[in-house]
């Protein structure tokens, strides 16, 4: 399957599932998608399919949000790191690369910004580790939900 053209939603499996049953009906017609929707049981599926992954990655794991004391030193660390190494480390985070240190608003708008990020590189899945925290240690190279490269991250 290749992309054509822009896509009004995010792929997701029961989007391209539809578009294979359009497909069968378009060109074999209502009886053979009756056929192919009618071959699926319990014990057999013709076609499975997965949410697509941009090329390259894999999705974040599902953490639970950091409790208050985590999620205040992953502030200071913000707010201690300049913007240019912020904006180097996490491109396409929300500041701007020149001006003053960061202020615990826009410290806080990067927080949020990572934890809305979606997926994860393969060096940063493999390299990802669990230590009893819940919120990983290091901020791991990841793509927006629209999946544009971020740039490699530090630990807090």
């Amino acid at each position: 399957i290749s992309v054509r053209g822009g896509l009004a939603t995010p792929l997701a499996a029961d989007t391209l599932f539809g578009h294979i049953c359009w497909a069968v009906r378009y060109h074999q017609g209502q009886k053979a998608l009756e056929e192919m929707l009618g071959s699926y049981s319990a014990t057999y599926s013709p076609v499975i399919l997965s949410d697509p992954f941009p090329l390259g990655f894999l999705p974040r794991p599902i953490l639970q949000r950091p409790g208050p004391e985590d999620e205040d030193r992953l502030l200071q660390r913000i707010m201690a790191t300049s913007r240019a190494e912020l904006t180097d480390k996490l491109p396409g985070s929300p500041i701007a690369r020149q001006g003053p240190a960061l202020g615990l608003t826009e410290s806080f708008q990067v927080l949020k910004w990572l934890y809305k990020l979606k997926w994860l590189d393969m060096d940063g899945f493999n390299n990802w580790h669990h230590d009893n925290r819940v919120f990983p240690g290091p901020w791991l190279r990841s793509t927006d939900q629209a999946g544009s490269a971020l740039g490699n991250a530090y630990e807090y």
